[in-house]
């Protein structure tokens, strides 16, 4: 997805620097920056796994035919970095069962797993050997202090060498900002309600963050970070497919149904996965009403969260506060449930990529 902004990439030495933002969620890592003149964006599962390249490359050799080409989401990632190889993505969830996100683990924000979603990512965005970021990433607001913001700078910051699906790169970053998740939206979307009061609910894979605004200026007692989220609908549905079927469902297999689901919605649908089960399979309908109900319990507990935070006026939660705004991945599952208590709740265009988008354009505004 592109779009046309005035904007060129600054020399920076023999490489050319560039504004980004950078979103390494618990589901999705999303990366924005612009490239001679056009927005460019990558989205990629966060799942990381140790994998051995020159096994894989082995194997697929006794293969015949040639490996199934991937849209970029599901594409094969490889990233290798001072000496060892890992599988990044989707590529992490298919060949290991051990594939991680690091999910509900703060330290996840400032470790090595991070940095490689933020090298894979700028990598396949960014067409140069070699090239700098001038970057700015987020943090969830139940996790944002002094302590970790330090260390999310130094795990990121500097210069690193590294491969790229065989390709050798080099990535100079400069941490310019960590922002709280969910203002950048504003960046975007909140011109009319820059003097006002308003608050965002911004539902990611793993953490929620309620956010109030003043205008600009945050108001603590009115802000909270909850673990909840878009992979609790996940363990929901894993949980419910054990019971009925008593079959484990895989990462990758979770994924897949969450991202069907959440499709259906978004105008560009995707089919849900075969889910064999011995002698039959579940039916698409049996799994996407499966994620319904847990759609129907994380909206409900996101709902009591508001209320709890932010009061109720008028049987409506959060009425006395004129703008509300609903970012995050959790638009796709659970925002009608929101707007049964919350009728004004605007859900963002693109909102699983506007805390990128947003920190790109505060990224450019910085190097200006």
């Amino acid at each position: 997805m592109t779009m046309t902004i005035a904007y060129e990439a600054r020399g920076l030495g023999t490489s050319p620097c560039y504004p980004a933002g950078f979103d390494g969620g618990n589901t999705d890592t999303c990366f924005a920056t612009f490239i001679e003149g056009q927005e460019h964006i990558t989205v990629l599962p966060s799942a990381i796994a140790l994998g051995s390249v020159a096994r894989l490359d082995l194997l697929r050799s006794g293969v015949h035919g040639v490996p199934t080409a991937h849209e970029r989401y599901h594409q094969d990632v490889l990233v290798s970095y001072q000496g060892v190889d890992y599988f990044v993505g989707y590529m992490a969830m298919r060949h290991q069962k051990l594939a991680t996100t690091q999910r509900g683990d703060e330290t996840r924000y400032a470790s090595r797993d991070q940095l490689l979603r933020l090298l894979a990512a700028s990598g396949l965005t960014i067409p140069t050997t070699a090239y700098t970021l001038e970057l700015v990433t987020t943090l969830p607001v139940g996790y944002y202090t002094r302590q970790l913001r330090r260390q999310v700078r130094a795990c990121l910051e500097g210069e690193h060498v590294f491969q790229l699906n065989g390709q050798q790169r080099r990535a100079t970053i400069r941490v310019r900002k960590i922002l709280v998740e969910g203002p950048p939206a504003l960046v975007l979307y909140g011109a009319d309600s820059a003097r006002q009061q308003r608050l965002l609910i911004d539902g990611g894979g793993y953490t929620t963050e309620f956010v109030v605004l003043d205008g600009f200026e945050p108001l603590p007692e009115l802000c909270r970070g909850v673990e909840l989220g878009v992979e609790q609908i996940g363990e929901y549905l894993a949980e419910q497919v054990q019971e009925r079927y008593q079959r484990k469902l895989s990462v990758r297999e979770r994924s897949d149904i969450l991202r069907a689901y959440g499709s259906q919605r978004s105008g560009h649908p995707e089919a849900y996965p075969t889910i064999a089960c011995g002698r039959t399979s579940i039916a698409a309908a049996e799994l996407a009403s499966i994620v319904r109900e847990g759609c129907l319990k994380v909206g409900e507990l996101t709902l009591k969260e508001a209320a709890s935070l932010w009061g109720i006026t008028n049987e409506v939660v959060a009425g006395h506060i004129p703008y509300h705004y609903h970012v995050g991945g959790s638009v796709w599952f659970y925002h009608d449930v929101l707007r049964s208590k919350m009728p004004h709740l605007r859900a963002v265009e693109q909102a699983e990529l506007v805390n990128a988008r947003g920190s790109m354009r505060i990224a450019q505004a910085l190097c200006s």
